[in-house]
């Protein structure tokens, strides 16, 4: 969503045995897979991710998860613009929505809070 910033779902923070959150550090502690769509691809970079802000509502459950979104801030910009990004070339930094409008959201990591194991491939899912 911006040069040191990714959005990505609260349950991908979410420590492994679920009781709370991981943190950012230490150094590679958490990192961010960018310019790739397969984690294993030679194209990928690895950013190290100093600040995790998780929505202050989130609730981890099992069907009902509410306000599921994280804010990862990157040690380093990514180095793109807007245009060399897939899913928002074009965009000039605001999209008009109405509570009707779809949105189509992609990445890669936990696809639940029961995974164990992230996605390797980019996978998207319009809502």
């Amino acid at each position: 969503i911006g040069g040191r910033w990714v959005l990505t779902a609260a349950h991908c923070m979410l420590t492994t045995d679920k009781s709370g959150f991981r943190e950012a550090g230490p150094a590679g502690n958490t990192v961010v897979k960018i310019g790739c769509t397969d984690v294993e691809s030679s194209t990928c970079r690895s950013v190290n991710v100093v600040n995790i802000f998780v929505h202050p509502c989130y609730v981890a459950s099992q069907n009902q998860d509410h306000d599921d979104i994280a804010l990862l801030e990157m040690a380093e910009d990514s180095g793109f613009t807007v245009d060399e990004l897939p899913w928002v070339g074009g965009l000039n930094g605001t999209v008009e929505l109405t509570n009707t409008s779809n949105v189509t959201l992609a990445g890669y990591g936990l696809t639940s809070n029961s995974a164990t194991q992230p996605s390797a491939r980019v996978m998207m899912v319009t809502v």
